[in-house]
């Protein structure tokens, strides 16, 4: 923008822009966050950025659900995003008085065994269940191509324990399921 409006009326002109110096901003990090608190950051810093000054995200936050408040405007942001594909959905830079918030842990899933990614998944914000399918999905995938058979250990609403085997990817999977 400064090249093309000094171009226009001084022909022959070079411009040459430098930072000298970089502005600090407060943000404030709450919830379920290793070391909560006021963060002092540059504001080129990031969301991730602030999150590492508090330590990380407690095993018992969610990290499908942090949101950012900034004045009355609140906007939320998924790391599954930025893990899985690389790529954020939202600008992750803060302001000046924004406030970041890790809410407690959603439900989750268990996978193990031969898949790209085994672990424990957290489901995305107002689900409850999903399709073994999407499970797979989240993990990468089966190891081999075909002919895998998937044991499924889910709770039934009495408490007991429900082992059942499966061919196909049909079944639903819902918080507290092991796959």
């Amino acid at each position: 923008e400064i090249t093309a409006r000094t171009a226009a009326k001084h022909l022959g002109t070079d411009v040459f822009v430098s930072l000298g110096a970089v502005r600090i901003v407060k943000v404030l990090v709450l919830g379920e966050i290793n070391k909560p608190g006021r963060k002092y950051i540059t504001a080129l810093a990031t969301l991730i950025d602030a999150i590492r000054l508090g330590g990380g995200i407690k095993k018992t936050g969610s990290v499908r659900r942090i949101h950012v408040q900034r004045g009355d405007e609140v906007f939320w942001f998924d790391t599954y995003d930025l893990l899985f594909s690389g790529v954020a959905a939202r600008d992750l830079t803060l302001r000046d008085g924004d406030r970041v918030i890790v809410p407690p842990i959603g439900p989750t899933f268990a996978l193990a065994g031969d898949v790209n990614r085994p672990g424990i998944y957290e489901m995305a914000e107002g689900r409850a269940t999903m399709s073994m399918a999407e499970a797979l999905e989240m993990s990468g995938g089966t190891i081999r191509p075909r002919g895998n058979i998937f044991h499924h250990l889910s709770f039934q609403a009495s408490g007991r324990q429900q082992l059942s085997e499966h061919k196909n990817l049909a079944a639903t999977v819902q918080d507290g399921d092991i796959i």
